[in-house]
């Protein structure tokens, strides 16, 4: 083996080299040596492409992460816009309930006040009716219970009639409301005013005798 003496560029320090290395690390400080024109070539070429496959897979690294934080951000704008639109809609949503609760309660005030001054100006001696003549025949009402309704707001002159030939319809009840007439009236909404002493006539389906 033939070796030679050469000296590191780097630290000065005196080597010895095998002459067909074609190159070699320095002992003392590390500095690598090249000793032939071929191998400096081929190794800075390796290394020159080596660094642009190591900056090219850094470069897609950070495309990759520049794109996944720009999603991330994307994704956290929507969550944001999602929750201000939500908040906007139950604002809005409770803007109209309390319109519509607001709408009812001046409704029900202005209904009361003027029920108030109807009963004012309501001639003496009249009495409000506590139900509606409309669909009175399909609701089953027992004939009792009406008497008992109208006697307890003050009407004195109240009768009963029997009507008989409902025998075909199925779904009357014996002894239920068929029709109420005040004064020979049968048509009345409930807060009608009639007098007192009217005469009133309760209409009910009775079963004839076999």
């Amino acid at each position: 083996m033939s070796l030679k003496e050469t000296k590191c560029p780097n630290c000065h320090a005196q080597l010895a080299v095998q002459q067909d290395l074609p190159y070699m690390f320095c002992m003392y400080c590390g500095t690598k040596m090249y000793f032939h024109d071929e191998a400096s070539a081929y190794d800075r070429t390796m290394h020159s492409y080596t660094s642009a496959v190591d900056r090219i897979h850094q470069l897609d690294y950070e495309k990759e992460k520049r794109g996944l934080e720009l999603e991330q951000q994307k994704g956290a704008n929507k969550r944001k816009q999602d929750t201000a639109d939500l908040r906007w809609l139950l604002k809005l949503l409770l803007g109209i309930i309390a319109g519509i609760i607001l709408i009812i309660l001046v409704g029900n005030a202005i209904v009361s006040i003027k029920t108030s001054i109807a009963d004012k100006n309501a001639a003496p001696g009249t009495l409000k009716v506590p139900f509606s003549s409309r669909n009175l025949d399909e609701e089953n009402r027992p004939y009792t219970v009406t008497v008992q309704q109208l006697e307890d707001v003050g009407f004195t002159d109240i009768h009963t009639m029997e009507i008989e030939d409902f025998i075909t319809d199925s779904s009357r009840r014996n002894g239920s409301v068929y029709a109420v007439t005040f004064g020979g009236e049968d048509s009345f909404a409930k807060g009608d005013r009639f007098h007192k002493d009217i005469k009133v006539v309760v209409y009910y389906y009775a079963i004839p005798p076999e």
